[in-house]
């Protein structure tokens, strides 16, 4: 009996030490597992510290970069890639990613640190050459269309759905059918228009380019770069022939629609004064961004201090013509039905009937006599006709700025912005450089935007006509 109790303990002594044994081997493991994983972690958070360290490096060289060129410059999307600090994707152009750039400096002192790396960078000063098939339809006599904004990022519209309509912009309507069931010409969605809000100097105004800057990365050197400019051969003036046109749209912004009540489910039986309704077309929802022209904002234009309409966009073009300054600005007139004025006013955001479909300023018009006209700042007595005046000037600018708050016609609400949008039938320069970063770190990545904007001139106010 003593001792089958004795061979019990023994046995009982040896499952508790298998159990000890398996208990250490399993928190070893557990161990292991989380020291892996936090060294795991640590590797993932230097990766992504050194990429996100090369990013603002990389940016802030780019910035460099595009203050030694004009407005529009633009560079097509390039990669260079380096393993152990040797370049790999040796079809990439070589004086961007080769010895002695920049770029390759980079990729030496992260080899010293045994990582492996690509820098990814893009450059949008004008539009691509395939750009003008993105508005679909264009107005006027415009051929082709090349728009501010570039199609799909206006600020009109609402983001998400700009991201959708511009992952299937190549179909026309076929964002806006599946959102709304409504129908609208890709020119007139308001993804391809921007804002000009009253309040602020980065809301109320905006300056457009009508040149741009062909030049190329010839070189990341820095040494190179330091004294680098514009050679003028590669300033490219497209109105200077004479044979190209712009229109300049303005617009108001859909009424704010009303919802079905939450609880009922029920629309009101009186729509709000100022509002429209939510759903149309069989039930299918109505986006606020989203209207016909006539469910969109009307602006007081009655009677005011014996003047009949006010002036709320003021616009002037100004660069060189020789060695001096030289630009215009809108002409006024009394009658406010003559085409060839190019003050804007209320009615004509309205629909005059002379302005019809938003065209503002519309060179395009066949008839000469009937171009629209300016007033010449180097002696404010001149009035050629836009076109014209464009033929003798060197980086012209197009401002415009929005002048004050605006009331609806019966005065009982705040317009909140107006809605632009400038076409051409060839490519300009982009209100504002748009630049992109990718820097992949051991496959982390690391992405960086950047903008510049044109400068924006102070419009003349102290001139009228």
């Amino acid at each position: 009996m003593q001792k089958k109790l004795l061979q019990n303990k023994k046995g009982f002594i040896i499952v508790i030490g298998l159990s000890i044994v398996s208990l250490t081997m399993y928190y070893s493991i557990m161990v292991q597992k989380q020291v892996i994983n936090t060294v795991k972690d640590v590797k993932r958070s230097n990766d992504l510290f050194q990429a996100q360290s090369v990013g603002e490096s990389v940016g802030d060289f780019v910035s460099y970069v595009i203050d030694k060129h004009e407005a529009g410059f633009s560079l097509e999307e390039m990669t260079c890639k380096y393993v152990g600090g040797v370049l790999v994707n040796q079809e990439v152009p070589h004086t961007l990613c080769a010895d002695g750039t920049y770029f390759k400096a980079i990729a030496d002192r992260q080899w010293a640190k045994g990582n492996n790396m690509a820098i990814q960078v893009s450059v949008k000063g004008k539009p691509s050459a395939k750009a003008n098939e993105k508005y679909g339809k264009c107005v006027g006599n415009l051929s082709t269309c090349y728009g501010i904004p570039a199609p799909a990022t206006g600020d009109a519209g609402n983001s998400t759905l700009c991201q959708e309509y511009k992952e299937t912009i190549a179909l026309e309507n076929s964002a806006l059918k599946k959102t709304t069931g409504q129908t609208m010409d890709d020119i007139d969605n308001p993804c391809n228009w921007n804002k000009l809000t009253f309040g602020s100097s980065a809301t109320d105004r905006v300056a457009i380019p009508l040149y741009y800057d062909n030049s190329i990365f010839k070189t990341l050197k820095l040494e190179d770069l330091k004294d680098a400019k514009t050679d003028p051969s590669d300033m490219k003036y497209p109105f200077q022939d004479g044979n190209k046109n712009f229109i300049l749209r303005v617009r108001t912004p859909c009424l704010p629609c009303v919802d079905k009540d939450l609880k009922t489910g029920q629309e009101p039986s009186t729509l709000p004064a100022g509002t429209r309704h939510c759903e149309a077309f069989g039930g299918k929802t109505y986006s606020p961004y989203y209207c016909a022209d006539s469910e969109r904002y009307i602006l007081d234009n009655t009677e005011k201090d014996g003047t009949p309409d006010d002036m709320v966009i003021s616009w002037q073009i100004t660069g060189k013509c020789g060695n001096d300054e030289c630009g215009m600005i809108y002409l006024k007139g009394e009658d406010k039905t003559d085409i060839t004025l190019t003050a804007i006013f209320e009615s004509f955001i309205n629909g005059n009937k002379n302005h019809d479909k938003n065209r503002i300023i519309d060179t395009t018009i066949k008839n000469t006599d009937d171009k629209p006209l300016a007033k010449d700042t180097s002696n404010y007595k001149e009035t050629p006709k836009i076109i014209d005046k464009l033929k003798t000037m060197t980086k012209p600018v197009f401002s415009m700025f929005l002048s004050g708050k605006l009331l609806t016609a019966d005065k009982t609400q705040f317009v909140p912005n107006l809605e632009y949008q400038f076409l051409t039938d060839t490519p300009i320069g982009q209100a504002e450089i748009e630049s992109e970063i990718q820097v992949i770190i051991n496959n982390t990545v690391y992405t960086k935007k950047l903008e510049k904007a044109e400068k924006r001139p102070l419009i003349d106010f102290a001139i009228q006509n």
